[in-house]
This record gives C-alpha cells, structure tokens and sequence, in this order.
C-alpha cells in the first residue's frame, strides 16, 4: 500500500521550476541527465516516439538512465494510441449491430475507441510524470548548462550523430 497523498513532484522537475522545495530534498538521489537505451524489441512507431522524447526530456534535463523503463512504457502506450485513432479514423466510432434476420438492432461503438480513452489517460498521467503537459511546462523554470558535457552531449553520444 503506498503512501495517502498526492504523489511528489520530483525533484528535478522542482529544480527546473526554480522551486526552494527542491533544495529542502538534499537526500533526494539525482543521477546524471542522460539517455537510456532504446530497448531493441520496440517496434517502428514506438522507437520513432522514443528518439523525439528522448530529445525533448534530455533538453528540459529530468532524463536519466533509469527512467528507461517509465520511457518505455510511455513509447509502447502511445505507439498503441496511435494505432487505435488510425483504426478509428479508417472505420469510423461505431458498427451496425444486427439482428439474425439482417434488421439493424443498434449501434455499437468499436473496442478500439475505449481503447484509445483508455489510453489517452494513461498517456497524459506519464507526461505528467515526466513533467510534459502544458500546466508542468508552464512551471518550468530552465537554466542553461554550464557543465562541460550537456544535455545535447549526451543525445549526440546516444544517437552516435552530430546535431
């Protein structure tokens, strides 16, 4: 059972919103911003979201290394949102549901359209996590690196390409 509460913000995402919170969790771990590995398992769509988030969080800094899995889980869920607004785009919200005799009982919505809600849900409460809905990023507050190895270092290092 976990904690009652609202969950933390972490502390990154304090950091970058300029929060004196963030300097109050000096016990707080904070690995080095840096990408994880695309897992190799992932399929086209699904990496194609991995390589543009990878991007965007090393830029705003709250990616690490062992985010790799929460990542994963954000390319594969919106991979499968992706897929189910295109069936839904392709076949329309509903079927026709008829009877033995071929006369029209009702209307039905497909799975896919449940399964794109379903989704979409999910899919915001891991941006959020990750700091990337339009309320988080209005808070955030970025400093530029001034270490020797920045964030695009580490993207460049990741993707084996100069930007």
């Amino acid at each position: 059972m976990g904690k009652p509460g609202p969950r933390p913000t972490p502390t990154a995402i304090l950091k970058a919103r300029g929060s004196r919170r963030a300097a109050l969790r000096a016990d707080t771990p904070s690995p080095p911003v840096e990408a994880p590995n695309c897992p190799e398992w992932l399929d086209e769509l699904a990496r194609d979201c991995w390589s543009q988030m990878a991007e965007q969080l090393l830029g705003l800094g709250v990616l690490a290394k062992i985010d790799g899995n929460a990542l994963t889980m954000y390319c594969v869920t919106w991979a499968r949102w992706v897929r189910a607004e295109r069936f839904i785009q392709e076949h329309g919200d509903t079927y026709v549901v008829k009877d033995r005799y071929g006369k029209v009982k009702r209307l039905a919505a497909f799975p896919q359209v449940r399964t794109a809600q379903r989704l979409s849900m999910l899919l915001k409460r891991l941006e959020s996590e990750f700091g990337l809905t339009p309320s988080d990023r209005a808070r955030l507050n970025v400093q530029p690196q001034t270490a020797a190895h920045t964030q695009a270092d580490s993207l460049t290092d990741y993707l084996g390409v100069r930007l």
